[in-house]
């Protein structure tokens, strides 16, 4: 779940919240029985216990691709990308950009297998969704953690 609006109007102490779910459904929740992973969350019942959820690689806009290119890093991190889905639907092309910001092919994933690749925090990773006519399109672009991260593509 993803907070996106909190509303004045509260109900025992607590406000409600406009949030989107998995798929992109919106829906509406009362923070009463809200719990935050990474930062607290005014309004929100507690801080969570701890998140065991695998981290999500840093997110970049699709648009932003032109601009993203990798930079010199010593440290190094990885990124798992895993493939869920229906066996019958789209694949994915995982591209590095390099240090002039130009495309190298890594990997084509397709549902049910997972790839891992080691990189570094300051490498930008774009994902392409190719489906089954050939159009492709960007599901995401990424950069990885300090720490080892996960990007789920469905």
């Amino acid at each position: 779940m993803v907070l996106l609006k909190r509303f004045d109007v509260a109900s025992s102490e607590y406000p409600w919240f406009e949030l989107t779910f998995k798929g992109g459904q919106v829906g509406y929740q009362w923070g009463g029985i809200l719990c935050a992973f990474e930062t607290a969350v005014e309004g929100v019942y507690k801080q969570c216990e701890k998140d065991n959820r695998p981290l999500v690689p840093r997110l970049f806009a699709c648009s932003e691709k032109t601009g993203l290119r990798s930079k010199n890093s010593k440290r190094e991190t990885q990124i798992k990308f895993v493939a869920n889905g229906p066996r019958n639907t789209d694949r994915f092309e995982i591209y590095w950009l390099d240090y002039d910001g130009q495309r190298k092919k890594y990997k084509t994933l397709t549902p049910g297998q997972s790839w891992t690749v080691k990189t570094y925090p300051s490498h930008p990773w774009l994902v392409l969704r190719v489906s089954n006519s050939g159009a492709k399109s960007c599901f995401a672009l990424v950069r990885g953690r300090k720490q080892s991260s996960e990007l789920q593509v469905r």
